[in-house]
């Protein structure tokens, strides 16, 4: 058995960057492969995928979707099917509700910060930026109103973030929204 170098091994071995798409990871693997003359070895959504010098991607592809539909049993397909359909319910229900809150009522914003504000809307050129700013702005709707009734923003917002998310956020992305109120929202002071 021939014992490889550190080199080697990180050779070897592709890791995955978050965003990847499998098409990228495969052409990235082929690529060193053929670089280094070893076969490269990686894991994409569980499924390992060995990429030799002579393989092309065509050939890796079709080894890593073969590998995945053998593991997916069709008991895992029906219950992931009816699952994702309940989920999507969901996610339609809430997402009426932020939009419905937002034909209603507008985030309240103080005059010294509409610029600042609009700059911020106007920049959101991408879908999920958009749907992220007016989940925002329903959740500023929504504690406004809980202010409006006596409540403070910091005990209702964890509840009400629950009760609309139709983005399915991150924690990255909690962070972005929250940052966003309290940099624009006129109730930012009571934010924690």
């Amino acid at each position: 058995m021939i014992a490889l170098t550190r080199a080697q091994k990180r050779a070897t071995t592709y890791r995955v960057r978050t965003g990847d798409r499998i098409n990228t990871v495969i052409a990235g693997m082929v690529l060193r492969s053929r670089e280094t003359g070893l076969r490269v070895i990686c894991t994409f959504n569980g499924v390992q995928i060995i990429v030799s010098p002579e393989t092309t991607e065509e050939e890796a592809y079709n080894q890593w979707e073969t590998t995945r539909n053998r593991l997916r049993s069709p008991f895992k397909t029906a219950l992931y099917e009816r699952h994702h359909e309940a989920y999507q319910e969901e996610v339609e229900v809430a997402k009426q509700k932020v939009y419905q809150l937002l034909a209603s009522e507008k985030m309240a914003v103080p005059w010294y910060k509409l610029i600042g504000y609009w700059r911020a809307c106007w920049a959101q050129r991408d879908s999920f930026s958009k749907e992220l700013l007016r989940f925002a702005q329903a959740w500023a709707v929504a504690m406004q109103r809980e202010i409006r009734s006596g409540k403070k923003a910091a005990d209702v917002m964890d509840g009400l973030e629950r009760e609309l998310d139709y983005v399915g956020l991150s924690g990255f992305a909690y962070g972005i929204c929250k940052n966003f109120l309290k940099t624009f929202w006129k109730y930012s002071d009571q934010l924690p």
